[in-house]
């Protein structure tokens, strides 16, 4: 059920009520008062304000002060603390996110739908979305985040397949005034922020404006990878050479100092002026990692600071809310994006340059830059029919136009002198036309429905159909009982179908992910208070993946003129496996004391999620976690002093990514992961409007769930592979001051 009662609102009507009954029942409308003001309002589930016990979608709302409380720097880790069935793995380059115990490898974070004021900021081109530092929204200028788990796609579209996380901004009344923020993990890197936030006039009209301006910077910290015999490089016949200047020994690792940094200068901008409102948002990403990977990094000098890559997104969403009737309100959106990438990959690897055109130069570098842009328009109308939020239709289509193109240049890493013409070159244009329909009726005060479907079409593969049906009821006083059944589906991305180079075979036509879900749950609400249990089951069918080909698959490749004889390790994306997903979410958090000065909350989520593949036994996920949570505890101390908050959050062992491939005599496992932090944040005496905040982190694992250095299989004699190091202890501070007018 749709709530639009402000919180004075309900409070005067709980109010009311309790005054009209008996003095035995007044305990029960206190705890009745107390359990609405605490429900969180979320828009994402159903694009509408409801409460978060109502929605079609079992959802986590974390607040601005959830935020600056527990020492939240990024959103991936404000997702790892703070946040119910989702969890993210960090492999030191793109941040790669999971839900519910199914989480993808290499799929640059494109099973979920990152939203930023409602605004899908996933790339046009490989479909992911970065969340750590490259999110590029400073984190003080956030309001709220809703992270919404299972199928969206009925309302969102493509990706929508694990769930959707919303950002959201902060409006100028609740960021207004002038804002400086400096903040560092001492040793490693600091962010700096400045924003504003205010109103002006128009044309008569105010404008609500807020900005933010941001940067990060990284370096390091140096972090110390095993040494490794990488054997002989047949070319030169040698020891393979993995460092420009380096000696040709076959041997890689040591202490990386160099090749481990970031970068990210990033601005928003938020105008609402009457019925209109602009949203804006610029970022640049450069980020680097030192070791070698899967995929992405086959050739890859070590800690090499001339290896990395920079991407560049501009984004502007124009909407417009119209009330055309006490019935009718039509909500229209234009938006339009740019987005780029630039990726340098340096090696001394005379096989390498080799496959780049010429083997005698010293290092060759393969550069890599694409370019995707893409514009659209989204009408949607909402239909109360009732005029009391009972019955409501919402209706919407939306359509969007797209090109996309990327290409691989072998060139001289000392001169920049092409070695080869260009290899993998796409070159594409697209176009997805989508309509929806969701409708919501509340046929008694303690039962809510919600149905919907989605059609869309694009032109790479036929029309999808989406739908959703959930309920949900309060079954007694403060209990709510929750049903859903949902699909979703993500596209093939732009590189997936159209890919080819001498070492990788054109897909051909590939068919969408999809997911089929069922859920149900139970709440408990008493006070301030709150227990959460559910149940879920998945299917996922056709998954997308880089399937290295057998030799019988390249003999018949090579025979069909796809590949040459001199290709070596060739792979082709195809719709190769399914998963069977299930489990259990669980979350119980609370506020104690006058003014909820002591807070608490725990969440945890155990799954089995298995991938079959025809031809293969079925296995674990790789490096998805089938046992994570989190716990936070956080108390006001009294008068001018600080709140102490501590945080944690946990994964449980974990198969490496390499685990099924490598050819390992035992499947190759990353070890627990407990991480701990204590955060202290507070005015700064006799200085108003200055704050400050400092945290400290605490890892139990040094090594996180992906393989790194040449032996990335049991080819070379390694009983088990090396797994990324990770950084184990960081302290952190900083300070902010708001000049409020």
């Amino acid at each position: 059920m749709i709530r639009r009662m402000l919180p004075l609102q309900l409070a005067a009507a709980a109010l009311a009520a309790s005054l009209t009954v008996a003095l035995p029942a007044a305990a029960d409308d206190a705890s009745d008062l107390e359990g609405l003001l605490n429900e969180t309002v979320v828009t994402t589930a159903s694009k509408s304000a409801e409460t978060g016990t109502t929605a079609p979608a079992t959802s986590t709302t974390i607040t601005a002060e959830d935020l600056r409380r527990y020492g939240i720097h990024s959103l991936d880790e404000a997702i790892d603390f703070l946040s119910l069935g989702v969890v993210t793995q960090n492999p030191l380059k793109a941040v790669e996110v999971g839900g519910r115990g199914v989480l993808l490898p290499s799929d640059h974070g494109d099973h979920f739908l990152l939203l930023v004021n409602g605004h899908a900021v996933n790339d046009g081109l490989f479909g992911g979305a970065d969340y750590g530092p490259g999110v590029g929204i400073p984190l003080e200028m956030i309001d709220h985040i809703e992270v919404v788990l299972g199928p969206g796609s009925v309302l969102y579209g493509s990706n929508a397949m694990l769930g959707v996380i919303n950002v959201i901004t902060k409006r100028a009344k609740d960021w207004k005034g002038g804002h400086a923020v400096v903040e560092s993990e001492l040793g490693k890197s600091y962010r700096v922020v400045g924003g504003v936030g205010g109103q002006f006039q128009l044309l008569g009209k105010p404008v609500d404006a807020t900005l933010g301006v941001t940067y990060t910077k990284q370096d390091g910290p140096p972090l110390l990878y095993n040494l490794e015999y990488g054997g002989v490089d047949p070319v030169s016949s040698k020891g393979v050479r993995y460092s420009r200047g380096g000696l040709e020994n076959g041997y890689w690792g040591g202490v990386a100092r160099n090749g481990y940094y970031s970068r990210v200068p990033a601005g928003y901008l938020r105008l609402e002026w009457g019925d209109f409102e602009l949203n804006v948002h610029a970022k640049a990403y450069k980020r680097a990692a030192p070791y070698r990977a899967r995929y992405d990094s086959d050739f890859f000098d070590f800690d090499d600071p001339d290896s990395y890559e920079i991407n560049r997104h501009l984004w502007a969403d124009l909407r417009h809310r119209a009330r055309l009737s006490p019935v009718v309100e039509l909500t229209s959106r234009v938006y339009a994006d740019t987005w780029d990438v630039q990726s340098y990959r340096n090696s001394s690897e005379a096989s390498a340059c080799l496959s780049a055109g010429d083997a005698t130069v010293a290092t060759c570098q393969f550069y890599s830059p694409g370019i995707s842009r893409w514009a659209g328009a989204d009408v949607r109308a909402s239909f109360d029919w009732f005029k009391d939020d009972r019955f409501v239709s919402l209706l919407g289509v939306d359509g969007r136009l797209r090109t996309a193109s990327l290409k691989i240049d072998p060139r001289d890493f000392a001169t920049g002198r092409p070695l080869s013409s260009s290899l993998g070159v796409i070159d594409r244009q697209d176009s997805v036309a989508s309509a929806y329909l969701q409708q919501t009726w509340t046929p008694a005060g303690w039962l809510g429905l919600n149905g919907g479907i989605r059609l869309d079409k694009q032109t790479r593969y036929d029309g999808v159909f989406s739908p959703r049906v959930a309920a949900n009821a309060r079954a007694w006083n403060g209990g709510t009982l929750r049903a859903v059944y949902s699909e979703a589906f993500r596209a093939p991305s732009i590189v997936e179908s159209e890919l080819q180079n001498p070492i990788q075979i054109h897909a051909g036509d590939l068919r969408p992910e999809r997911v089929r879900s069922v859920e149900g749950s139970v709440e408990q609400r008493f006070g301030r208070q709150r227990v959460f249990f559910g149940v879920f089951r998945s299917w996922w069918s056709d998954l997308v993946e880089l399937h290295v080909l057998n030799e019988q698959e390249r003999r018949d490749a090579t025979a069909a003129g796809q590949l040459s004889i001199f290709s070596f390790g060739a792979a082709q994306f195809r719709n190769a496996s399914t998963i069977d997903n299930y489990g259990f979410n669980a979350a119980y958090e609370g506020a104690l004391g006058e003014g909820q000065a002591f807070k608490y909350g725990v969440n945890g989520t155990a799954s089995i999620a298995r991938r079959s593949e025809a031809g293969l036994a079925t296995e674990p996920l790789a490096v998805a976690p089938s046992l994570f949570g989190n716990a936070r505890v956080a108390y006001d101390l009294p008068g001018a002093l600080p709140t102490l908050a501590v945080a944690a959050h946990y994964l449980n062992k974990r198969p490496a990514d390499r685990a099924y491939d490598g050819g390992w005599p035992v499947v190759p496992y990353a070890p627990p992961q407990l991480t701990g932090r204590v955060t202290l944040t507070g005015e700064v005496p006799f200085v108003k409007g200055l704050s400050y905040r400092g945290s400290l982190d605490a890892s139990l694992s040094d090594r996180g769930a992906y393989t790194v250095g040449p032996g990335q299989t049991f080819e070379l004699g390694n009983r088990s592979p090396q797994l990324v190091p990770v950084d184990t202890l960081r302290a952190t501070v900083g300070l902010q001051y708001d000049l409020v007018p």
